[in-house]
């Protein structure tokens, strides 16, 4: 029986729904291009060529010299001293260019068609009893086939990400590679020097149900790691997501994790108001009178009855305690008897939609809020630092919508998971083409 405000449910219920679809808007980062060899090539080439002109710049026969040489190489390669292509949004200095966008909008309907293969999945080994499975795959459904909405939501994502990245350089944050690479091991379950053991017969763990119960234990080694890291890689080389995209979500994952951290800092946990309260719920106020006679007669406990006679078996079994809890966390009428009685003080029957409740206040004091409510109001704070950042360059966050509406892909996309024959549909289900003919 939940006694919770109908508001604060909403709020639990909403902020469930946000996580479900927030992975979209976590911080993102500058996507890197997929370069080839040949194009490597020409990059340092053209370092080579900037630091040269830096070295003899200093006069106008220099600048001729550099001119002939522009003119060179520009006929040998032409394609040294084009640009990134088209620029999708600016924020101040810092430009979003469409290819940029195009890899992140794909690296993300990858990630979701993952989540949506993985909840299938679950589906179909345990069953969906209280919908929620569904609902999930309902969201990421929708979520994937309004292309427009799901550009929205990527673009405005990195346009959080170049805000984030310019405060932490301004801050001195910096996140390494090696940083970057110890997450990847991390997600990939390998810690170097430690012996991690991935056990077959482990019964927590999924694979425990296809396990052959006389295996031995297999040790997870860096080969096996990488391995592992390079399948995943040329996975989601399948959706055009390079290894440099992936490795850019983590390094700026690590950038909002440290300014997070540095901007939440000072925060101080706050006191509220609370009490600590039991009650026994019963149907009709009759039944109601009689339990408030008993306990006050003193032929009966508090405990006794609550375990007994209270249809709120939730609480009953530890004798309708509560325990402590703040304003707008109960409904109305409740509230607002358990935090006018005295401690001690029986009430007389309260009637709302469950039926009558006899309250007993044992506690009425100023707590620390929950560390649901700490974490709650830390985010909000970050929150808040970050929507005033983007309130300061609001007048120089520049988008071209037309442009954004053309660019957007639509790839890839649930119809891969139709097709058996698909390489993605085979990536995402882990499938070989023997199973298949099979």
């Amino acid at each position: 029986m939940e006694l919770l405000n109908d508001s604060s449910n909403e709020e639990q219920t909403n902020e469930t729904e946000n996580m479900e679809t927030v992975e979209v808007t976590e911080p993102v980062e500058e996507t890197l291009v997929e370069i080839t060899e040949t194009e490597q090539t020409l990059e340092e080439f053209r370092e080579e060529s900037g630091k040269r002109k830096q070295r003899i710049l200093v006069g106008t026969a220099v600048l001729g010299v550099l001119v002939v040489i522009a003119i060179f190489v520009g006929l040998l390669f032409p394609g040294v001293f084009q640009s990134k292509g088209e620029v999708l949004a600016s924020v101040g200095d810092d430009k979003i260019y469409v290819e940029d966008f195009q890899e992140r909008v794909r690296y993300y309907r990858w990630q979701f068609l993952n989540q949506y293969v993985q909840v299938q999945q679950m589906m179909q080994y345990f069953g969906d009893y209280d919908g929620q499975q569904q609902y999930q795959l309902d969201q990421i459904g929708a979520l994937l086939s309004n292309h427009a909405m799901f550009g929205e939501i990527v673009l405005n994502s990195m346009i959080d990400e170049a805000i984030l990245v310019s405060k932490a350089d301004e801050m001195g944050i910096v996140v390494s590679d090696s940083e970057v690479q110890e997450v990847i091991m991390n997600a990939f379950g390998y810690v170097p020097g430690a012996e991690v053991e991935e056990s077959l017969d482990d019964e927590s763990s999924e694979g425990a149900l296809y396990a052959d119960p006389e295996a031995e234990p297999t040790p997870y080694t860096e080969e096996m790691f990488n391995e592992n890291f390079e399948n995943y890689m040329n996975d989601m080389a399948l959706a055009d997501v390079s290894e440099d995209e992936f490795r850019e979500v983590q390094w700026v994952s690590l950038i909002h994790n440290k300014l997070y951290d540095e901007i939440t800092k000072d925060y101080v946990a706050g006191t509220e108001e609370q009490v600590w309260a039991r009650h026994i719920l019963v149907e009709d106020i009759d039944t109601a009178l009689s339990v408030i006679e008993q306990i006050t007669s003193g032929e009966r406990t508090f405990e006794d009855l609550a375990m007994e006679v209270s249809i709120d078996t939730g609480s009953g079994q530890y004798g309708g305690d509560l325990g402590w809890f703040g304003r707008n966390m109960m409904i109305p009428e409740f509230e607002e008897a358990a935090f006018s009685l005295e401690v001690g003080e029986i009430s007389e029957p309260i009637e709302t939609t469950y039926g009558f409740h006899v309250i007993e206040v044992l506690g009425h004091e100023d707590q620390l809020i929950s560390a649901e409510q700490q974490q709650s109001e830390i985010q909000a704070l970050f929150t808040s630092w970050l929507e005033t950042q983007n309130a300061v360059l609001e007048s120089s966050i520049v988008i071209d919508q037309e442009l954004l509406a053309e660019s957007t892909p639509t790839d890839p996309n649930l119809d891969v998971l139709m097709d058996e024959t698909s390489p993605i549909y085979k990536a995402l289900l882990g499938v070989t083409d023997e199973v298949i003919e099979e």
